[in-house]
């Protein structure tokens, strides 16, 4: 039988210190990106490889070197739960805002967020921020902030006029639309003038339009050459003037003697007097003074706002509906000889209110004067006058005391200063 060659014996394997080391099962199966990318790490225990390793699906799509996606073009819009752009619901005082964002870019976004740390595990790491806010908290104070930069009345007259522009075009069967086309609102102006709204009325309820477009990040239609012109139309096609009178120091006179029989003690006497001086003499808007519904105490006159020195008070208007951050005001009103003195009318106030802080003009109970009240013991004395309170209001003092400035021969520029009027509106004041 031939004899085979016997194979020399396979020498024992030496380690080798120039072979290429294994990597990890993990970093096997991700992309040359991300494994160049990673730095030397020590290898793994038996313990750790056998641990079950976290999904790293959409993980390594994005090349780590990719850089984040911008968010400053991001567009400012109503959002649902489900990212559908939402209209304002009719009635709503709520104006909802969210961030949308492009389906795309936001998994764009998702993605590099998730990329985990270098290293020879695939394990994503643990957040180290636990303090993230829920994007719904977000939007809420969004929507708050956004709410507060606008005078409570003026919220209010905003939803009227949004939900009276909605209920239009729903009785008229007009698509609801926003930023709406501009002859819908041509036709709304042209439904209120046959309503017989005042010209203000439509004015109000167009800026209340513009306000919602620009929220939605919107242009403003309603500056369009046809809107203008029929608003112009309509103002000068209004018959519906003021017809609210003014309140003449003859008359301020008559009401403060008459004030005894409407006031039920004569702590009340004294509260009204010096209110209707003050609101009289200092030109204030009644919600300056007294407190309105949905307002707060804090943003009336309070008082520590008013001092008097030298027969002049010194008075602090903190608060008014051209002045909503609270940058402040400053009046001074000197002593008359007449027989309505405010400061005379001030001081006996002064002295006989509660040692309470707060609104300055308030009860003897300390809770505070409210418009409601101001504007009923008002008609109540012009009662007893024999005067028709029909033409007078709280209003009356404020058109008072600029026709009264007008007659004493003050320039225009001073009325308005007096009047703190930032438009030309205080002509219309001035009977």
């Amino acid at each position: 039988m031939p004899k085979t060659k016997s194979r020399p014996a396979r020498p024992a394997p030496t380690e080798r210190t120039s072979r290429r080391p294994r990597l990890h099962t993990a970093a096997r199966n991700e992309p040359q990106s991300v494994v160049q990318a990673a730095t030397p790490q020590a290898r793994s225990s038996p313990v750790e490889q056998s641990a079950p390793q976290a999904p790293t699906t959409s993980v390594c799509t994005i090349p780590v070197t990719e850089p984040p996606v911008p968010t400053a073009n991001l567009t400012l819009v109503p959002l649902d739960s489900n990212h559908t752009i939402l209209p304002l619901p009719v009635g709503s005082t709520q104006f909802s805002l969210g961030y949308y964002v492009d389906p795309s870019t936001r998994d764009k976004i998702i993605s590099v967020g998730q990329i985990q740390g270098t290293g020879s595990s695939s394990r994503p790491a643990t957040p180290t921020h636990t303090n993230i806010l829920p994007q719904r908290a977000l939007e809420d104070e969004m929507n708050r902030l956004l709410m507060s930069s606008l005078a409570s009345n003026t919220t209010k007259a905003y939803a009227v006029g949004l939900q009276a522009f909605d209920q239009f075009r729903l009785n008229q069967q007009l698509s609801i639309l926003w930023p709406p086309p501009s002859n819908h609102i041509l036709m709304f102006i042209a439904h209120l003038s046959i309503q017989g709204c005042k010209q203000t009325t439509a004015r109000a309820y167009t800026s209340a339009i513009a306000f919602k477009c620009k929220v939605l990040g919107n242009g403003d239609p309603t500056k369009h050459f046809l809107v203008g012109k029929v608003l112009e139309g309509m103002e000068r096609q209004n018959n519906n003037r003021d017809v609210r009178m003014p309140i003449t120091l003859e008359i301020l006179n008559q009401i403060l003697h008459k004030l005894p029989v409407v006031c039920q003690d004569t702590y009340e006497t004294s509260l009204f007097s010096a209110a209707f001086t003050l609101a009289y003499y200092a030109l204030l808007r009644v919600g300056e003074l007294a407190l309105s519904k949905g307002n707060s105490p804090d943003r009336i006159i309070q008082v520590q706002h008013i001092s008097i020195q030298h027969s002049i008070i010194n008075l602090l208007i903190k608060y008014s509906k051209t002045d909503q951050l609270g940058k402040g005001t400053h009046l001074r009103i000197n002593a008359t000889d007449t027989q309505v003195c405010p400061v005379k009318i001030m001081n006996k106030y002064l002295q006989v209110r509660p040692n309470v802080t707060g609104p300055l003009f308030c009860h003897y109970s300390g809770q505070p004067l409210t418009r409601y009240q101001f504007s009923s013991v008002l008609a109540k004395a012009l009662q007893v006058l024999g005067i028709n309170s029909k033409y007078y209001k709280s209003h009356s003092f404020r058109i008072g005391a600029a026709t009264m400035l007008a007659q004493q021969g003050l320039s225009e520029q001073a009325i308005q200063a007096s009047g703190r009027w930032h438009s030309q509106a205080y002509r219309s004041y001035i009977r």
